[in-house]
């Protein structure tokens, strides 16, 4: 049986963060009025090289983000060619209905579930209450979207990751800011497109498409 070939590098690097903070962000508190406001934008990343008199562009992909009324979301790049063409047939999927999260390889054509379950919004709220009192950078607007910065504390002591949220968006993760091996990745939505509904096609897993866990090697 084929399988999945593993991401390594910096787009694993960028994969991994994207599902930490999906698995925060996206599984905030059910909104007690109005629901989920659906989402359609722009997705670009970039990495850049951290140096003493700076920082250089060494790489820059765009892509697409959605969201839906239930909250779920999907996230992929613009399909590419030559060596980063295998990485841009990937997508994540956050299924808020079901609760879990895939990563979906349209090349190899399997689904592998990145994560089994979130958070209950018990402790999705106290996250963020503590963030905001305790790890606020302040507010400032991004992509015409007014937004609350959060400095994330890194586990092994590096620096802190900066995530820009709207509150008023449930939240939506707008900026985000990552630290690694003297390199910063920062994911930013722009032409954030409020209150257009995506295609419901892009929420589901696609049909005939081998299912992984993540075990799975």
């Amino acid at each position: 049986m084929k399988n999945e070939k593993l991401l390594t590098g910096p787009t694993l690097t960028v994969m991994l963060v994207l599902c930490s903070a999906w698995a925060l962000l996206a599984s905030q508190p059910t909104p007690s009025q109005g629901g989920w406001v659906p989402i359609v934008a722009n997705s670009t990343k970039k990495i850049y090289k951290l140096s003493a008199t700076g920082k250089t562009l060494i790489n820059e992909t765009a892509g697409v983000y959605m969201r839906d009324r239930n909250g779920s979301i999907y996230w992929r790049d613009n399909p590419a060619k030559g060596l980063r063409a295998n990485t841009s047939q990937v997508a994540m999927l956050k299924d808020r209905v079901s609760g879990k999260v895939y990563r979906i390889n349209y090349g190899l054509k399997t689904v592998t579930t990145v994560q089994d379950s979130l958070p209950t919004d018990r402790a999705s709220r106290a996250f963020y209450a503590n963030m905001i009192r305790n790890h606020s950078l302040g507010k400032k607007t991004i992509s015409g979207v007014e937004c609350v910065g959060l400095a994330v504390p890194d586990a092994g002591g590096g620096k802190p990751a900066e995530m820009w949220v709207a509150p008023s968006l449930n939240y939506l993760l707008v900026d985000l800011k990552t630290f690694h091996d003297n390199e910063e990745y920062e994911t930013i939505l722009t032409h954030v497109q409020v209150g257009k509904e995506p295609g419901a096609r892009f929420f589901h897993v696609p049909d005939g498409f081998r299912i992984i866990s993540r075990a799975a090697r």
